[in-house]
């Protein structure tokens, strides 16, 4: 259901109204594969340290991912600000777009001899234009379709998914079309290190046409008919009367009085975003998904280094599995759908367990080459789940504030790769017990943030603090 109109709309403009709608989803699904695209990373890998010739005790190629995300940490409340203000999406995403393109053609020159240079430019890239764009079309998508945001922002961030689908099997065609095997020491024939350069050339042209999609697509969400809402709430009658109610009706605001609303979202935006970000809420929604993600970035990071340890050294079954776990990923959307219809708490608990029982059975079927598979597609879903379920519980908890208080809680991804990166250094040896340690204790963590979801965690409106009782002092 589209946005409110404001006042009386010609059919020509409604129609007008839905096509801008459709095709910012469609233009946020299609961008959203480029930032996604960083998962790639993963299986690219082991060709980075063949090309670069690292030592093969190296965990370097590892730690790309990693830092990408925590280079967030910086550009994502800078985005997600902007995004808040609502900066025409075309320039944001243009923005984000041209400093990636620009780094990563950059890296795709770089020769075997500058590792360091080539990392600095493909986390430059991927980190800022992630930081800078992620929020722009989830932003708009929720102010064309205000009461299916749960469904528009699955579809979005599905985008997210889809492009390691797509790109993990165009990087795997383009250097490595013979299925050659690395050696002993991770290092694949000549011929393949001959073609690194040219992988990365076809993944920087495709990223690029993808930008260029989403600035033609996407288009900013009708904020007068957002505004509108606000200053009809002025003259409403009072609350409960049967005219408020019809009017509730007309503007498609469930739940709760037009009059409520409206307060509300205005008391929000006059509320410290410091006080939001280090409320109760926030602050558990954060420690709970900071440690439940670990449990999903170390397999995506070690997908085919695990499963190398196990035994399946097959390159064509690891880039399908690698492949299908990407589908899974994308289809992120039935999570955040799943938030328009139930709690967050019992939506989140589903991932939680799932994720608990993967984590602690991986190691005993890590083997078994369809079961291996099956347990990535499972943990790469639970993953998706994550980047679907915060916006959405944020926008629920916080109103409009909900999307710039997320570039400050997206860092709980960071923190997430800064552990990643000292496991993947000095945790991590060339022996598969010490990826099954740590599977265990990735799945510990998921236990302690499923308890925290039902012993700490309260699912309820965010209330400013000029709403919240004051203590009656009695003389």
């Amino acid at each position: 259901q589209l946005a409110p109109s404001n006042g009386e709309v010609s059919p020509s403009d409604a129609a007008k109204n839905k096509k801008l709608a459709i095709s910012s989803v469609i233009g946020g699904f299609t961008y959203m594969m480029f930032p996604g695209s960083v998962y790639v990373t993963g299986v690219i890998a082991p060709f980075i340290k063949s090309y670069f010739a690292l030592p093969p005790s190296s965990t370097l190629p590892q730690q790309i991912l990693p830092f990408c995300l925590i280079i967030d940490i910086f550009s994502m409340p800078i985005g997600s600000y902007f995004t808040q203000k609502n900066v025409n999406p075309k320039l944001m995403i243009a923005l984000g777009g041209v400093v990636a393109f620009t780094c990563l053609f950059g890296a795709s020159c770089v020769g075997p001899d500058h590792y360091w240079l080539f990392f600095f430019l493909y986390t430059i890239a991927f980190g800022f234009n992630h930081g800078m764009c992620y929020m722009v079309p989830i932003h708009h998508g929720w102010l064309w379709y205000p009461n299916n945001m749960g469904l528009m922002s699955g579809i979005i961030i599905g985008g997210f998914g889809f492009g390691p689908l797509i790109f993990d099997n165009v990087a795997t065609a383009v250097i490595n079309p013979e299925g050659a095997k690395a050696d002993d020491d991770g290092y694949y024939p000549q011929s393949v290190n001959d073609r690194f350069q040219t992988m990365m050339l076809v993944l920087v042209s495709s990223y690029f046409v993808l930008m260029l999609s989403g600035i033609a697509l996407i288009f900013q969400g009708p904020l007068k008919q957002v505004q509108a809402s606000t200053s009809v709430a002025q003259t409403m009658p009072d609350e409960g009367s049967d005219e408020n109610e019809e009017i509730a009706e007309e503007l498609a605001l469930p739940d709760q009085s037009v009059l409520q609303k409206a307060e509300r979202e205005a008391l929000l935006k006059q509320e410290p975003l410091k006080s939001m970000v280090f409320s109760r809420p926030c602050m558990t929604i954060y420690i709970m998904n900071f440690a439940s993600t670990l449990s999903c970035f170390f397999p995506i990071n070690n997908v085919k280094f695990y499963g190398q340890k196990n035994g399946l050294e097959n390159e064509t079954y690891l880039a399908i599995v690698g492949s299908i776990g990407a589908f899974f990923n994308a289809i992120r959307f039935i999570w955040s759908f799943a938030t328009d219809y139930y709690s967050y708490k019992l939506v989140y608990s589903i991932l939680l367990t799932i994720q608990i029982v993967l984590n602690f059975t991986m190691p005993f079927i890590a083997s078994v080459p369809a079961l291996y598979a099956i347990w990535i597609c499972g943990l790469l879903l639970c993953e998706g789940g994550h980047f679907t379920l915060v916006p959405n519980v944020l926008k629920k908890i916080y109103g409009s504030a909900g999307t710039q208080i997320y570039g400050f809680m997206f860092s709980y991804t960071c923190m997430s790769s800064l552990l990643q990166i000292v496991v993947n250094t000095y945790v991590v040896t060339a022996t598969k017990e010490s990826y099954n340690t740590l599977f265990m204790a990735f799945g510990t963590c998921s236990v302690l943030a499923l308890a925290m979801l039902h012993t700490v965690f309260k699912e309820e409106p965010y209330q400013p603090r000029s709403l919240k009782p004051r203590p009656i002092i009695k003389f």
